[in-house]
C-alpha cells in the first residue's frame, strides 16, 4: 500500500459476513497514512450493508448456497450480511460515487459530461423502491 501511486476506491459493507472488509479497509487506510499517500484513498463504508454491494437495483442477497467440486459434492452456505434497506441504499450511493470517482480520476474533474450517458447514470434516481415479501410487492 505504501508504494501505491494511483487513486484507490474501496467500497465496504460494515456488516460483511464473508470477509472483514471494513477492518481491512481501515488497515489499508492506516498503511497509506504511514506512507504519506492517504490522499489517493477513498473509502465508502456503509453501516448495515453486506458483502455484495453491486450496482443499484440488483436483488438483495443475504446468503447463497454452492456445491463444492469435491467427490461427493457437498452444499456450502455463504453468508454475505447486510440489511435490506440499508444495503439497497448503499448500492445506490456507492454506484453514484463510483461513477464520479471514475470520471474524476480517469478524465479529470473539469471534464464536461453534461450531455453524456455517464452523467445521466450518476444522477440516476429511482422512482419507486420495491420490496419482495412472501410473493407480495410493497411500494
Amino acid at each position: 500500500m505504501g508504494r501505491l501511486q494511483c487513486p484507490l476506491l474501496l467500497v465496504v459493507g460494515e456488516d460483511d459476513q464473508n470477509w472483514p472488509a471494513h477492518e481491512s479497509a481501515m488497515d489499508m487506510k492506516e498503511m497509506m497514512e504511514r506512507a504519506g499517500n492517504s490522499h489517493l484513498l477513498t473509502v465508502l463504508s456503509y453501516k448495515n450493508a453486506g458483502h455484495l454491494i453491486e450496482p443499484p437495483f440488483m436483488p438483495f442477497t443475504r446468503a447463497s448456497t454452492f456445491k463444492t467440486v469435491t467427490n461427493p459434492p457437498t452444499k456450502v452456505m455463504v453468508l454475505w450480511g447486510g440489511e435490506l434497506v440499508a444495503h439497497s441504499r448503499a448500492q445506490e450511493d456507492a454506484w453514484r460515487k463510483t461513477l464520479v470517482f471514475l470520471r474524476e480520476n480517469l478524465y479529470g474533474a473539469n471534464f464536461n459530461f453534461q450531455l453524456s450517458v455517464f452523467a445521466r447514470l450518476v444522477s440516476l434516481k429511482p422512482v419507486v423502491h420495491r420490496v419482495m415479501v412472501s410473493n407480495h410487492v410493497r411500494h
